[in-house]
């Protein structure tokens, strides 16, 4: 399974409410937790301004600041498939693309298998990140 942790704070655990004011940890938490609520309500829990902002650019920002393939007790998966980001997903699924981009957006080899440009627009092109986020499970050890 794929690990994710937030870069800033990798020693974030996403069990309890973030302290701070890092858009990453305030999804990481509100990722863990929408098994119990809806996501939106989770982020306004947190004060997040991923809630009242309109548009993917404060999305792709959190996300940015997260990591996959690192030392972290937070798993995350796709809810309808058991991808790994090893490769480019042949399917349409945004989740599994947004896992892609996760995993390759800060690796050594990512400017080959992303492209030189912003990984989010060019990838997966125009996909909602709100949505695809709603599709991503994310779990303690």
């Amino acid at each position: 399974m794929l690990t994710i942790r937030c870069h800033l704070h990798p020693r974030y655990s996403a069990i309890k409410k973030p302290d701070d004011t890092c858009e990453a940890c305030k999804l990481l938490y509100a990722l863990t937790h929408q098994t119990e609520g809806d996501q939106k309500t989770l982020l306004g829990e947190v004060d997040s301004e991923l809630v009242t902002t309109v548009g993917a650019d404060k999305w792709s920002i959190a996300l940015e600041c997260l990591e996959t393939g690192k030392k972290s007790g937070l798993h995350v998966k796709c809810l309808h498939h058991n991808y790994r980001a090893t490769r480019k997903p042949g399917w349409n699924c945004d989740a599994c693309w947004l896992l892609f981009v996760l995993k390759y957006q800060m690796h050594e080899d990512g400017e080959r298998r992303l492209g030189p440009f912003n990984p989010y627009a060019y990838v997966i092109d125009h996909v909602d990140l709100e949505k695809a986020c709603q599709n991503l499970k994310v779990t303690t050890e």
